[in-house]
């Protein structure tokens, strides 16, 4: 193995105080974003149920800042969680908690805490309860635990409920769909909506209930954004970057087990997925583009955790930097 890959491997892969040291330079990432930018105003519709009644409590931008930390070192060790777990990367590595940290630390709209966050850690778990059905007898009690995390996701986020049918979808690369699970995941999300409902019922407001739902019809795609050049540079780089990863961790996760390939396959097809609906829902959320960086992040530390040559070495170094100007643009001139 070449020098420079045994130095990366050692100095960040598996370097027993990366995790930390990683961890302090994200604080420092994040305090500087906050000092010089703050926390920007995101005027977005109220598109859950439950959010309205915590979104005060984070009206201070320094409990924002707090908070939103908080969620992001809690998405990192999820992240971490799962392939520990499950042991999708053959490798002892440090790069799924340390990669969400950095890329959730990269521009100041991440200081805002958002039911996104909350929406996250949840469809973070329910990913947990898929992988455990991995060729699973019965499956029933996995998708019923799924269903129900997705659909208290939903009363923070209603964008949420679309990944329920990306949930049976995730349960066939798992090869453990049923007509069984299917049924239970859908009684799982009506159990949480019927107990919402009665709520709302109970007080005489069915209208309110209702509401959330509308946002599925309000629709961008047939609107052009109004971006400055810049942001459509920074736009084409996000693209970018997505679609580099997703067909480099496609073409390496041949050579890995069958779990991690299942695995690996799914998250793929998820940010695909994902990057059309931000482009449908553009001007109504950024939930799609905040779960495509999470899923993302699991194939970046996929993909650098197993590098093999200097050529994967030199991309990781490359995609850092550029990520150390985007940070720098965003958290000193834009």
């Amino acid at each position: 193995m070449a020098d420079i890959t045994q130095k990366f491997k050692t100095q960040f892969v598996e370097a027993r105080f990366t995790s930390l040291t990683v961890s302090i330079g994200v604080l420092v990432m994040r305090w500087l974003l906050f000092h010089f930018q703050g926390v920007p105003e995101y005027n977005s519709p109220d598109t859950g149920f439950v959010w309205q009644y915590f979104a005060p409590y984070f009206a201070n931008p320094n409990i924002s800042f707090a908070v939103s930390t908080i969620f992001v070192f809690l998405i990192a060790m999820l992240i971490a969680h799962l392939n520990n777990r499950f042991s999708l990367i053959r490798t002892r590595t440090n790069l799924p908690f340390i990669v969400p940290l950095f890329l959730f630390s990269l521009h100041p709209y991440f200081l805002i805490m958002s039911a996104d966050y909350v929406a996250i850690v949840l469809l973070l778990i329910a990913l947990s309860s898929l992988f455990s059905s991995y060729q699973q007898p019965d499956t029933q009690l996995f998708s019923f635990r799924s269903a129900i995390l997705i659909g208290v996701a939903g009363l923070f986020q209603i964008y949420a409920l679309i990944l329920l049918p990306v949930w049976w979808r995730g349960e066939v690369s798992m090869r453990s769909v049923q007509a069984k699970s299917f049924f239970t995941s859908i009684f799982g999300v009506l159990l949480v909506y019927l107990s919402a409902f009665s709520v709302y019922f109970l007080y005489g407001n069915v209208e309110k209930f209702v509401a959330p739902f509308l946002n599925f019809s309000r629709i961008s795609v047939h609107e052009i954004p109004h971006f400055t050049i810049a942001k459509w540079i920074g736009v084409a780089f996000v693209f970018v970057f997505f679609a580099l990863y997703m067909l480099l961790s496609l073409n390496i996760s041949m050579r890995v087990k069958v779990l991690t390939l299942s695995a690996t396959k799914f998250v793929i097809w998820m940010i695909a997925l994902f990057l059309i609906l931000q482009a449908i829902y553009w001007n109504e959320t950024m939930f799609f583009v905040s779960m495509s960086i999470a899923f993302a992040s699991y194939l970046v530390a996929f993909y650098h955790s197993i590098a093999i040559s200097k050529a994967h070495v030199y991309c990781a170094y490359i995609v850092m930097m550029l990520l150390i100007i985007f940070y720098l643009l965003n958290c000193f001139f834009f």
